[in-house]
């Protein structure tokens, strides 16, 4: 749904659907938590500064950093792709994920090292 609409991801966040995506992330359902943090990496796919910040703002840099340590490796999977296309773009779309300590980028550092899914790994 989010990926075919990437002219509207401005309507879709005012109408509330990034809130929902949001607390849906946060479910202790995971194959919800799965979908949303999915619909959330397309939303912010090829997105502009403004709207990877405004997005990230409303997520929070510690419930990313809770989806990269999901217990789920699929979760994982999705919320490091998340953080990789919040970084695709130039210098100001890497610093998005150095604030707070670089909890995000310290978060998926240590997954490199104790993932055990291939796929999250090459995320």
């Amino acid at each position: 749904m989010v990926v075919d609409f990437t002219m509207r991801k401005l309507a879709f966040i005012s109408c509330g659907g990034l809130k929902q995506l949001i607390r849906l992330s946060k479910s202790m359902d995971s194959s919800l938590r799965l979908n949303a943090v999915w619909a959330l990496r397309n939303l912010v796919f090829l997105a502009n500064i403004r709207h990877k910040e405004e997005i990230l703002l409303e997520l929070t840099s510690s419930t990313l950093v809770s989806l990269i340590n999901d217990p789920e490796p699929f979760v994982q999977e999705q919320a490091l792709a998340f953080t990789r296309n919040i970084v695709d773009g130039n210098i100001n779309s890497i610093e998005l994920v150095l604030n707070e300590d670089c909890a995000i980028l310290n978060a998926a550092g240590r997954q490199l090292w104790s993932a055990s899914k291939t796929e999250v790994l090459i995320q």
